[in-house]
């Protein structure tokens, strides 16, 4: 087992269930098909994308992306934004910080591969 996957087995319990559910090895050939290639601009993606078809999530992200100069917007961008603004992308105010930060804590150093797994468990279909 990997290291991290212990640690994140012994922090918390559910998520060990999804460990065990939803593990396995990641895939060796990156499977982008138009999305950003970094993980921070991947999530920026995939928020404006959820409960979307992916035509209409495609014309948002190509709209969000305008707002900022045809670029993935950096964490301080989106907070620093008008919420307001963002809605108009199907964007709400982002959460509260705090609470998601204490949520995750137990994961650290390894809440991204943490939210691999939160990811994995959602069992998304693309929509046809």
């Amino acid at each position: 087992m990997l290291a991290p996957d212990a640690h994140l087995r012994r922090a918390d319990p559910v998520m060990a269930q999804l460990i065990d559910d939803y593990g396995g090895p990641l895939p060796l050939e990156p499977d982008f098909h138009g999305r950003p290639q970094d993980a921070y601009g991947a999530l920026v993606r995939g928020i404006t994308g959820q409960q979307l078809s992916v035509k209409a999530a495609a014309s948002i992200w190509a709209r969000f992306l305008e707002r900022y100069d045809s670029a993935t917007p950096t964490p301080e961008q989106i907070l620093a934004d008008d919420p307001e603004a963002l809605r108009a992308y199907g964007l709400d105010a982002p959460p509260a910080p705090q609470p998601l930060t204490e949520l995750a804590e137990p994961w650290r150093p390894y809440r991204t591969r943490a939210c691999l797994y939160l990811w994995r468990s959602l069992r998304n279909e693309p929509l046809s």
